[in-house]
């Protein structure tokens, strides 16, 4: 490879020994040459910016003709030395193509023994060179490529990836016969589908070419042409048509289904092409292809000698024999419907770009046939090949193994614009269009994975669509035609009615990008009244980017609840990150902005957008969506307390599942009852079946404990799950594979019914709890005996924080519980500009903006100690006035919406068997106005030693308000460092809902500290990571360009693989954290109801109580009664302590502090801290 332009590489007499050998395909970025560079939207030959003020171009102001660029255009020369095969030169009849796959770059020119082949203009597209006349047979030929990134051709290629250049895919030489086979066309219908009269009818047309004359012992001209061809005609075509077996091994035979009658092949001058059309055949019985049982047949072509040439016996001796893979299938649109085999399709698609971490462009058949076998793990049955035609190879294997494929052109031309710069509307774009559209067709037309043809991807509407899109229908009139911007009105964007009535005439079906849910069942309620209404699929939704697919379920319930909804295609597969390093040698996924000097245009971290990693390892958001994807569906027809019967019903369309039912039947997270059902579950395609499960025996359920387990403890909570199994393997798809779960309350746990606890100070006298305080400190010890502390707090007196815990010794914290409401964003925050946009709660959660009203020992008795802690928040748009921050606030002053203020106030119930919180945050109208809350809840930072994660909630993987669906209820191991999820920029991560207990465990397995929800409230939200919130944060939002998630300066980008422990566990006990969206990445925020708590006045509690316990050696079981008792104790002594918030009013009185002096902290003057009150309840509101 070599990048020097205009150097006579290709001679032969050129000098290459110094050139570099490099691997063909790949990308020569990948190879240490160039630059890797990803933009979305613009050309990256057309930005003038540098890094820190840069101005991408508008497409509005996008002027045509296109020129070529000529600065920073890297030019790639390639040169090969080869000899032909020996077998070849007994050949000189041959005919010899050199076939590229792809060329990898927009343009490219070939050379072979100094003389040129030809040029080629589409990166993604087959380029075939004829070079018979340009080899040399028995001696050493030189092939030169010399392959250049940007050229016209670009402005046609303008998707959302990588931009690099090179040879990627395969190139080889192919001998063929110079009266050869040029192309077929087979077109195998299913007919009558679903009836008894179902057949497939196999229609066919084979082209034959003449390329040369061949010498004249090799060919006998007819006499005399007749109406049945030309007599005495010495070639034929056999047409036979084999069934593949559904498992092939090698010892497998094919059946002959079909041999038709032999085609005369007429004379033909040297250039001359024929095309025979064959009778359409009937093949009975047919097995049909489809997603679901993927039945293929081998179709064989052969061009043979018909009778004896030159005085031999040569009859029936095949010149050229061709295979391929057909299947009988039907696809068509009926009645608003997109139907396969006669039946409507639920399309669980992907896009899918051709991304490998290590070699760029460059995707293996290993990591394909990774791909699909994860694609159908995940219950995806689709595949947009976004936005080019795949490798070829990829094709094979989705119609081996059953993936359905939106086959789309190598056109997009974004940065030109949608309107009236639309390359789509210029008469002198016409011919690339349709060059790029007809070589996608006549590539893929035998296929039967391919159902539908896409014109392109975001490249505006006009002419030139419209003129494609005829085309394939007279082409190939079988198949659907989609293209997203089919409209008359380019200006619009938003999926609206204004959209679907300005839909034009060169698409089949609605293909919307992201739109919101609500706008799809607008959609399906319009099409209720109108006849012509297209099916609708999205061609992109659910924008997986980061930590994302929040209320990826609200899509599929309508999809579900409307025909004319037929699902869509998640964007996207892969995260496009290239392996890379850290500054210490660590390995790290690169994205947009790492490479490059500065000034190389970027879109940053936008090209993470992936169901998987870049290495294939799956995201969490991916398990939500095979869950929500999964074709089966399990309904409650019966429940009682002695067992439950259950629906199971079935989205297949062909196949039928025989499943193996596994439930389990859990207490408290435990397992109390579980089994296998004896015989297996037939569910027909689209069809149901029901399963009764006993697994309760009716003695039981008043059987002492002390003779056996009792069940539905009325204190406890009760759980069943179901399993559904595959019990039948396939290509790909195991037996045993789960299929679907489901997890279905049977009873919630009821505190009241609870058996009463001796609490500590009944049974032992000398345990007790005190307080001594200074000016600094409040500290209250708990007593084991009458010198023996077993738990010691420490209450900043300044701050209002425990900034310490002591347990028998040991330091617990390494800084103090705080109010706390930001969250780390994720990438969909920052599309619509959280850091900005929601700074104030950010603001909110620093320390010096929490400013301390009060702290009162409300209780205090040997049972323990009630602290109350007040604080106000500063205002977000001014932090508090001098006169605020002095402690001249009126005492008079309310809290909440009705006024300016916003209050914080906490309980602390420091008693012998643990600690309580409990906090209620009410929000002035200043934080109203923004309506929606990030998270509230405690911060703490706990002592490094805590490694060890034991929870009972939903796991094991990452949840959150609006991705929950796919985790369990259920007892949880795992190490702190392994909670965060690696995506490619650290973000908020690690969080699990439902917690209603969760410990800490140190590496002696001596000490845990545990956290738990009190029984009658609402389960917690909890994460322990090792790192601090401001290490996943984007930092200062000045240094981020929020549309285009590109930090301003390279030494602000953040990577996962970056990030260091810190010598703690920041620990978030939260009641809330809003969602994580999923619509898109660039304005959509999450569902409403995940984005801000119910009610005006926020309220939560929780325990936090240590103990000497081994976490990861003791049982579950073990594991729950200590979280319960332990809890249960403290909720009792708490309460009679009295330490509970009251019920909240509307408005309640602030405190007015007492200003403690900076010059006299170390006094212990009365008037240097705010004032100490005790009460013996807990009325303190006014």
């Amino acid at each position: 490879m070599h990048f020097l332009p205009g150097t006579p590489f290709y001679s032969q007499k050129f000098d290459d020994s110094s050139w570099q050998r490099v691997p063909v395909p790949s990308n020569w970025e990948m190879l240490g040459h160039g630059t890797p560079i990803y933009v979305n939207i613009p050309y990256p030959f057309e930005y003038t910016c540098a890094w820190e003020s840069c101005s991408q171009p508008r497409p509005e102001t996008f002027v045509a003709p296109v020129h070529v660029p000529k600065n920073l255009n890297g030019v790639g020369s390639y040169r090969r030395r080869f000899r032909l095969p020996a077998a070849w030169l007994d050949r000189p009849d041959a005919d010899l193509l050199l076939h590229f796959a792809a060329s990898g770059c927009s343009a490219m020119t070939v050379w072979l023994n100094g003389r040129e082949a030809g040029y080629s203009e589409d990166s993604k597209g087959v380029a075939e060179f004829r070079v018979t006349h340009l080899l040399k047979r028995k001696a050493e030929n030189v092939l030169a490529v010399e392959v250049i990134q940007w050229s016209d051709g670009s402005y046609l290629e303008g998707q959302d990836m990588w931009r690099m250049a090179g040879l990627t895919r395969d190139i080889y030489l192919v001998l063929r016969p110079r009266i050869t086979i040029r192309d077929f066309y087979a077109r195998p219908a299913l007919i009558d589908p679903g009836t008894p009269n179902e057949h497939g009818l196999l229609s066919l047309s084979v082209e034959i070419e003449h390329v040369a004359s061949l010498p004249r012992d090799k060919w006998i001209e007819p006499e005399k042409e007749t109406e049945a061809g030309y007599e005495g005609a010495p070639l034929e075509v056999l047409v036979q048509l084999l069934e593949l077996p559904d498992v092939p091994s090698s010892s497998s035979s094919l059946d002959i289904v079909l041999q038709h009658e032999v085609l005369r092949v007429p004379l033909l001058e040297k250039g001359l092409r024929a095309n025979l059309q064959l009778t359409p055949s009937q093949v009975r019985p047919v097995k049909p292809w489809s997603n679901e049982i993927p039945h293929l047949y081998v179709l064989v072509i052969t061009l043979r000698y018909a009778g004896p040439l030159g005085g031999g016996q040569m009859g029936g001796a095949p010149i050229e024999v061709i295979s391929s893979m057909i299947g009988f299938r039907r696809v068509e649109i009926k009645g608003s419907k997109l139907l396969l085999n006669g039946k409507p399709l639920l399309i669980k698609g992907v896009n899918r770009h051709e991304h490998d971490p290590e070699t760029g462009h460059v995707v293996s058949r290993e990591s394909m046939l990774s791909d699909v076998r994860a694609m159908k793990s995940l219950h995806l049955n689709a595949v947009r090949s976004s936005h080019y035609p795949n490798d070829p190879h990829w094709l094979d294997l989705c119609d081996r193994y059953g993936m359905l494929v939106v086959d789309e052109a190598n056109i997009e031309s974004h940065g030109a614009g949608w309107g009236n710069t639309s390359l789509a509307r210029n008469a002198d774009w016409l011919q690339a269009h349709m060059e790029r559209t007809v070589a996608l067709v006549e590539r893929d037309k035998n296929h039967p994975s391919v159902i539908i043809w896409s014109l392109g991807n975001e490249a505006g509407n006009g002419p030139n669509f419209k003129a494609t899109y005829h085309w394939i229908k007279r082409r190939d009139p079988q198949r659907p035609i989609q293209y997203e911007r089919a409209l008359k009105d380019s200006r619009i964007v938003e999926f609206n009615e204004a959209y679907w009535r300005a839909l034009d005439e060169n698409t089949d079906i609605v293909a919307p990008m992201y739109p919101y849910p609500e706008a799809l069942e607008n959609y399906a309620k319009y099409s209720q009244n109108h006849d012509n209404a297209k099916p609708l699929i999205m061609c992109e939704y659910a924008h997986a980017m980061g930590n994302s697919m929040g209320s990826f379920d609200h899509y599929w319930k309508l999809i579900r609840t409307y025909p004319v909804l037929q699902g869509g295609f998640i964007w996207d597969w892969r995260d496009q990150g290239i392996s890379s390093q850290t500054s210490s040698g660590k390995r790290m996924w690169a994205y947009g902005g790492d490479f490059g000097p500065e000034g190389t245009p970027s879109d940053g971290i936008f090209c993470a957008n992936g169901m998987v990693q870049p290495d294939g390892k799956l995201n969490p958001h991916s398990l939500e969506a095979r869950h929500v994807l999964s074709p089966f569906r399990v309904q409650v027809i019966q429940l009682s307390r002695n067992g439950i019967a259950l629906r199971i019903t079935s989205e297949n369309l062909f196949r039928t599942e025989n499943i193996r039912v596994r439930w389990s039947l859990f207490e408290q997270g435990v397992l109390r009852r579980g089994g296998t059902l004896d015989s297996l579950l037939v569910v027909a395609p689209q069809g149901s079946a029901e399963a009764r499960i006993s697994y309760v025996d009716a003695d039981e359920l008043g059987t002492p404990r002390s003779q056996k387990r009792r069940l539905f403890l009325p204190w406890r909570e009760y759980y069943f799950e179901v399993q559904l199994l595959a019990t039948t393997s396939a290509p790909l798809e195991d037996a045993g594979r789960l299929l679907y779960q489901k997890q279905i309350e049977l009873q919630p746990a009821n505190h009241s019914a609870m058996p009463r606890v001796a609490l500590p100070t009944e049974t032992a006298p000398s345990a007790h709890v005190a307080v001594t305080e200074n000016a600094e400190l409040l500290t209250v010890i708990a007593h084991e005996s009458v010198d023996r502390k077993k738990l010691t707090a420490v209450f900043n007196r300044s701050t209002g924080e425990m900034q310490q815990l002591w347990h028998k010794g040991k330091p617990m914290l390494q800084s103090g519980w705080r109010p706390d409401f930001w969250r780390a964003p994720v990438d969909n925050d920052l599309g619509w500009n959280t850091p900005k946009e929601l700074r104030m709660w950010r603001l909110a959660s620093m320390q010096k903006h929490q400013h301390l009203q009060s702290m009162v020992v409300l209780n205090e008795s040997r049972a323990g100690a009630c602290i109350k802690t007040s604080w106000r928040i500063a205002p977000p748009t001014k932090g508090l006035s001098d006169e605020e921050r002095e402690g001249g606030v009126n005492a008079s002053s309310w809290c909440g919406r009705g006024s300016d203020i916003t209050c914080v106030t906490c309980l602390h119930a420091v008693l012998l068997s643990g600690l309580r919180f409990e906090c209620r945050f009410q929000p002035g109208r200043n934080f109203w106005t923004s309506a929606v809350l990030p998270r509230f809840g405690l911060r703490a930072r706990l002592a490094k030693r805590f490694q060890h994660l034991k929870w009972f909630g939903k796991g094991p993987q990452e949840s959150y308000a609006d991705r929950q669906k796919a985790a369990k209820l259920g007892i949880y191991n795992g190490r702190v460092s392994e909670q965060l999820h690696p995506y490619l920029r650290p973000q908020e991560s690690g969080n699990k809902v439902g917690v209603r207990w969760a410990a800490l465990q140190d590496p002696s397995r001596a000490e845990a500290l545990w956290v738990s929800a009190p029984p009658e409230s609402a389960p917690l939200s909890l994460s322990a990571l090792p790192y601090a919130t401001d290490d996943l944060d984007v930092g200062n939002d000045k240094d981020m360009v929020i549309k285009h998630h590109l930090t301003k300066k390279r030494e602000h980008q953040k990577h996962a693989a970056e990030l260091e422990e810190r010598d703690f566990v920041e620990l978030h006990v939260d009641k809330f954290q809003m969602g994580v969206g999923g619509v898109q990445s660039w304005g959509a925020r999450a569902a409403e109801e995940t984005m801000r708590l119910p009610t005006e006045s926020h309220s939560f509690a929780f325990s936090l109580f240590p103990r000497t316990y081994d976490l990861i050696g003791e049982s579950d079981e073990l594991s729950t009664d200590v979280a319960e008792s332990a809890t249960h104790e403290i909720e009792e002594a708490a309460a009679a302590i009295g330490c509970r918030l009251p019920r909240p009013l509307v408005e309640y009185v602030v405190q007015k502090p007492v200003r403690l002096s900076s010059k006299n902290s170390n006094s212990s003057s009365a008037s240097a801290r705010p004032k100490r009150r005790r009460h013996a309840g807990h009325s303190f509101f006014a």
